[in-house]
């Protein structure tokens, strides 16, 4: 005689909405993570050139000197790049599930996706698979989405990473502020070389007034 079949509904748990919701986030964080841990070599280098463009560093330095500066960081910032693209590695729902139940005892989330190898046709098997499940997707509500965290103090013990936001974040505040070329044209005049610094000098003086005399300015 056949036993009895097992019950679909009770063999299969489905995931609630927020806690796909929250797999979801988690797969988002763990996506931002391994891109700056990645491309963290790269976008510091290119953080480093914009700003020293931004800055008009090449108005300082000798024709060439400028030239191969920004031409090196440039080659390295490719360079980084295409490192960063072999490393990068694509986020699966297992590895969001993962990092969801990293520090959760019991691994709720991934135990909700699990399904019985054994005691299929078995009624008290199936009930207390059941009672498991419920206990599962208990603690699983209450499990928090870590945020993203690249970890990179090894990586980059001198922190390079904030240091060139930091003067990224000047350049594109303070730099440029008084200058009458565009950056297009500062790039074109870098390349054939015909960038040149002029220096201006204004002294002024203000007699005192019972002498009666003008105000006097310079240029130099």
């Amino acid at each position: 005689m056949a036993g009895p079949k097992p019950d679909k509904k009770n063999t299969a748990s489905p995931l609630s909405r927020s806690l796909r919701a929250k797999i979801r986030l988690s797969g988002f964080g763990l996506t931002l993570e391994r891109i700056w841990q990645a491309f963290w070599p790269a976008m510091t280098t290119v953080a480093f050139l914009t700003s020293l463009i931004l800055w008009d560093v090449h108005l300082y330095l000798d024709h060439p000197v400028g030239l191969i500066i920004y031409s090196v960081l440039a080659c390295l910032s490719l360079t980084l790049a295409g490192t960063g693209f072999r490393r990068f590695q694509r986020t699966t729902t297992e590895d969001a599930v993962t990092r969801l139940d990293a520090d959760v005892a019991g691994k709720p989330v991934t135990a909700l996706l699990d399904r019985p190898f054994l005691g299929t046709q078995d009624a008290e098997a199936q009930e207390l698979w059941a009672l498991h499940q419920q206990r599962m997707e208990t603690k699983a509500a209450a499990v928090d989405v870590p945020m993203p965290n690249a970890r990179l103090a090894r990586k980059d013990p001198w922190a390079l990473r904030l240091i060139a936001l930091v003067f990224l974040g000047s350049a594109l505040l303070f730099a440029r502020v008084n200058s009458d070329q565009g950056l297009l044209d500062t790039l074109q005049d870098l390349a054939s070389g015909t960038t040149e610094t002029s220096v201006s000098y204004e002294a002024w003086a203000e007699p005192p007034a019972y002498t009666g005399c003008l105000l006097y300015t310079s240029d130099a």
